[in-house]
């Protein structure tokens, strides 16, 4: 499964395709500790044979901006199994 390249851009209702609705963000160096939620911002992904570039440029809920950059392969994991199991244990 393939993550598509695109810019994503955050909106905690639409749910449209090219948008993410959820986020958090944990930074831990040294003595410093903080963590939030993502409230803006968008996630720019590319992808060239089977390494992908991402880029974050997002910001959280108490004003900060929070940037990033990855470059390399992706690891997909399938949790559909466990969302089935889940689904029928509930049943």
């Amino acid at each position: 499964t393939d993550l598509p390249a695109a810019t994503y851009t955050f909106n905690a209702t639409s749910m449209a395709s090219g948008t993410f609705d959820d986020g958090s963000f944990w930074v831990e160096k040294g003595t410093y500790f903080d963590t939030g939620d993502i409230t803006g911002g968008t996630v720019k992904v590319s992808k060239s044979g089977s390494n992908y570039e991402i880029t974050i440029d997002c910001n959280t809920s108490t004003g900060k901006k929070i940037t990033g950059y990855y470059k390399g392969p992706l690891t997909y994991e399938d949790h559909s199994v466990l969302k089935s199991a889940k689904a029928l244990k509930n049943e």
